[in-house]
């Protein structure tokens, strides 16, 4: 008996879905804030501010305003790298 070869299709995910939802209308609003976040950053020259916000921003798929809470946070937090759970789990 020859099998016959089936047809695998793609059929992307919830999150695939949304994520490319979020990428083409979403993303442009959340990018200038997280832009401005890095830029004010003290340690942006050392390390890749920018892109780590990015990231966050695109696995939670933030929007505009979660993203200026988000920016708020990072702001009055002052989080200093040299803490004890950035060097240790690093």
């Amino acid at each position: 008996m020859i099998k016959e070869e089936q047809e695998v299709t793609y059929i992307p995910s919830r999150y695939s879905k949304a994520f490319n939802s979020y990428s083409r209308n979403e993303l442009r609003w959340v990018i200038p804030i997280l832009r401005s976040v890095a830029r004010s950053c003290h340690i942006a020259f050392r390390y890749p501010v920018y892109k780590v916000l990015k990231a966050v921003a695109k696995i939670f798929l933030m929007n505009e305003v979660e993203a200026i809470f988000f920016a708020y946070m990072i702001r009055e937090t002052n989080w200093d790298i040299k803490d004890k759970l950035i060097t240790q789990n690093s």
